[in-house]
């Protein structure tokens, strides 16, 4: 059965207690329900696509700095959105650095927001910061899930079409007045 480690799936609940059985026939009559095809601690690692990224906090900390998805974020520019899952408000930015997506979140997922933001002499997201401050980086990692809304190829256009677009989707879900976006 060691070939099997972390790769089969059963179906067995056992809400009372954490279990391990060793009679032989105890454990032939647990039903299997999927052998993986490789560990399931690796699956979520491969990059699912730009459409299909929503992921929480701890779930994206784990997988960013995989090759695939550093490259695959580094390489676009893009709108993304920050969910908090405890009160439902919003946050929506924009990436177009030089790490493109990637650059961004990775500080997000530093420092909760962006410590050196700037924009026309003024720091934008005033209230991520404020959160951060009163709340601590445990809030953000509790609380905090990642999306991308659109996405652009990095040369100029895709950042004016990034900071276009950004403005529309702030708009659209209303995360100025009902949000953490205060620009």
């Amino acid at each position: 059965m060691q070939k099997y480690v972390n790769l089969l799936v059963v179906k067995w609940k056992n809400f009372s207690r954490v279990w391990r059985y060793v009679d032989p026939n105890k454990v032939k009559s647990i039903p299997i329900y999927q052998i993986l095809p490789k560990p399931y601690h690796l699956l979520d690692l491969e990059f699912p696509g730009f459409n299909k990224i929503k992921m929480r906090y701890p779930d994206l900390k784990r997988v960013i700095n995989q090759p695939e998805w550093k490259q695959a974020l580094s390489g676009v520019y893009g709108v993304y959105l920050i969910t908090d899952l405890s009160n439902g408000q919003l946050y929506v930015g924009s990436a177009y650095g030089e790490d493109g997506i990637y650059g961004r979140w990775c500080t997000y997922l530093t420092s909760g927001y962006d410590k050196y933001e700037n924009e026309s002499g003024d720091y934008p997201n005033k209230r991520l910061r404020d959160l951060v401050r009163k709340r601590g980086i445990q809030y953000i990692k509790q609380n905090f899930q990642y999306s991308l809304l659109e996405i652009f190829p990095k040369n100029e256009m895709g950042k004016s079409n990034a900071l276009t677009r950004e403005n529309y989707w702030k708009e659209m879900v209303d995360s100025r007045y009902h949000g953490y976006n205060a620009n």
